[in-house]
């Protein structure tokens, strides 16, 4: 093998090496839910404040965007507050079988229908553990104005240190020592007013995208790494030229030795 021949073949294992890092197969699971079949959905409240409250929630056949939707009537006797939670329970994610849980992002479309004297309803992502409901914070977004006109939302992207229960502020566990996680969406509304209200929207097109973090793995050094990782391809193409310069003195030597 002539000289310049067994450069080019050393460059291409490393361009090679680099390539396949490239097209690293995605972990990333997408779960839609378009249709919202009663079947597919449990709804409770969450929490509340000031006189009593109560809320329906059901499929809708006509109206969505398109097709079926998922309404969602809050009442409220007087002054108060209410956040409902409402499971996709078709799915699930373990972390003991599918590696830990890296973060997660949620899309989906709202309208508002009655905005009654809130004016608006907030709708964000819940998750739920161990018999635990979390949350991002108050961090959602408001279905709004009450023109019966859809609007599409995309949240950002959260991982575990962005969620807190709602009742406690204590943290889920997205680690492989984690229960099962089931995913759906929380909505929020309160009244400054006195009287009886009611609020009425939809949600339709929900998207969730989950991200997986692997299985630790050992080192060398019996140190614990997050399966997944892998070097930088610039980290391997530094090493292009210490491979080309290997090269050359390789074969420089067996020239010398004739």
């Amino acid at each position: 093998m002539n000289k310049s021949r067994y450069i080019l073949v050393m460059m291409l294992s490393v361009v090679g090496l680099t390539t396949v890092i490239h097209i690293a197969p995605s972990s990333a699971v997408i779960i839609s839910d378009g249709d919202l079949y009663n079947a597919d959905w449990t709804s409770q409240v969450i929490q509340y404040s000031g006189p009593a409250v109560s809320f329906q929630v059901n499929q809708s056949a006509i109206g969505g965007h398109p097709g079926t939707y998922r309404w969602l009537a809050h009442t409220f006797g007087g002054y108060g507050r209410l956040e409902t939670g409402h499971l996709y329970q078709a799915w699930q994610y373990d972390p003991a079988i599918e590696g830990s849980l890296a973060g997660v992002s949620l899309a989906f479309d709202l309208k508002l229908l009655i905005g009654g004297t809130s004016g608006a309803v907030g709708y964000g992502l819940l998750l739920y553990q161990d018999a635990h409901f979390f949350w991002p914070g108050e961090y959602g977004v408001w279905a709004e104005p009450a023109d019966n006109v859809w609007r599409h939302f995309e949240l950002p992207y959260y991982e575990e240190g962005d969620f807190v229960d709602i009742l406690t502020g204590a943290q889920p566990d997205f680690s492989v020592d984690g229960s099962p996680i089931m995913f759906g969406y929380w909505g929020s509304n309160g009244t400054d007013g006195a009287a009886q209200t009611t609020t009425e929207s939809g949600l339709d097109n929900w998207t969730l995208t989950v991200n997986s973090g692997g299985f630790p793995q050992e080192d060398g050094g019996g140190q614990e790494n997050q399966g997944g990782e892998v070097p930088e391809p610039s980290t391997l193409l530094l090493l292009l030229p210490l491979f080309g310069a290997g090269a050359v003195r390789m074969l420089s030597n067996k020239r010398n030795q004739r």
